[in-house]
């Protein structure tokens, strides 16, 4: 399947968006934060690196963050910025996203002024209330969201979905698309869908090139070639950022999530962990507001 006839499974869930001058106090380091984060630059210039990358943006730039990749903030004097914080699924649970060829930085035309515009107005309630990412309230407000989405209206969802297609719409111009036409893309989207459905039980390199019936290193050179890692380097990370979804959203005992999602030993769990998000899980979950917690506030 390829990724046209999968984009009519997207589901884009808002969580956040609002406008805000910056100044040189946005200044966040190793950012890793299990949410799609959208960036639109209306006046001054901040930079944000992503991954390896590093873009300057100004009036006019917007760049996406993809999720699970740690990314820094810095403003050098001041900007004003549009923010969005959303994820993008498709079928089998996949992240558009986290799909390789997708574009991060761009100029957008003229009409996306209006989209961003148009979404503050119909979600007005739905801004940070801090833009620290280890203050409690910057979370709390995200995980909020989804007890307030329970209480829109059918209209303000559907306009609200249909403007943020017409903005992500922008990250896959036509030669990305070429490229993700390509019959190898086609098995990754299948070994995507297949890691994200059996992230509980144990998955050997051997099992993923089987899925895809090729050769375990043919396919772990192929997948490298499109990821930018190792298959197993991805599932492990796939296993983290679900581990941070779950740390954050239920009470689950931190051995409990480890073992969910195959990690057998709890202990190379809190590892593997500590290494990928310079947090242990225990870190983590009081870093970020429980789903429940904001129910019972």
């Amino acid at each position: 399947m390829l990724l046209k006839e999968l984009l009519p499974s997207l589901k884009a869930h808002l969580y956040s968006l609002g406008r805000v001058e910056l100044g040189s106090w946005w200044n966040y380091e190793n950012v890793n934060s299990p949410f799609t984060r959208v960036i639109y630059v209306t006046d001054g210039e901040v930079e944000i690196t992503i991954g390896e990358m590093r873009y300057k943006l100004a009036a006019g730039n917007m760049v996406l963050v993809p999720p699970f990749v740690p990314a820094n903030y810095y403003c050098p004097e001041r900007a004003d910025h549009y923010y969005i914080i959303f994820r993008a699924e498709l079928a089998h649970g996949l992240e558009l996203f986290s799909l390789p060829n997708i574009a991060r930085n761009m100029v957008p035309v003229e009409d996306r002024d209006w989209c961003f515009r148009r979404l503050l107005e119909v979600n007005p309630d739905i801004a940070l209330e801090s833009f620290d990412p280890n203050d409690l309230s910057y979370n709390e407000k995200i995980w909020q969201s989804e007890v307030s989405r329970e209480r829109m209206s059918s209209a303000v969802l559907l306009e609200t979905e249909g403007l943020l297609r017409v903005l992500l719409a922008a990250f896959l111009n036509p030669a990305q698309q070429n490229v993700m036409k390509d019959s190898s893309v086609d098995r990754l989207v299948k070994i995507l869908a297949y890691i994200e459905n059996n992230l509980s039980r144990p998955i050997t390199l051997e099992d993923m090139a089987r899925e895809v019936s090729l050769h375990p290193t043919y396919f772990s050179d192929l997948f490298a070639k499109q990821m930018g890692e190792r298959p197993i380097s991805y599932l492990t990370r796939a296993r983290i950022g679900k581990a941070q979804i779950l740390l954050a959203t239920t009470d689950k005992p931190i051995k409990n999530i480890a073992w969910d999602l195959g990690f057998k030993d709890a202990n190379y769990f809190y590892r593997v962990f500590k290494k990928r998000l310079r947090l242990s899980p225990g870190e983590w979950r009081r870093h970020f507001a429980r789903h429940n917690q904001s129910q019972n506030t």
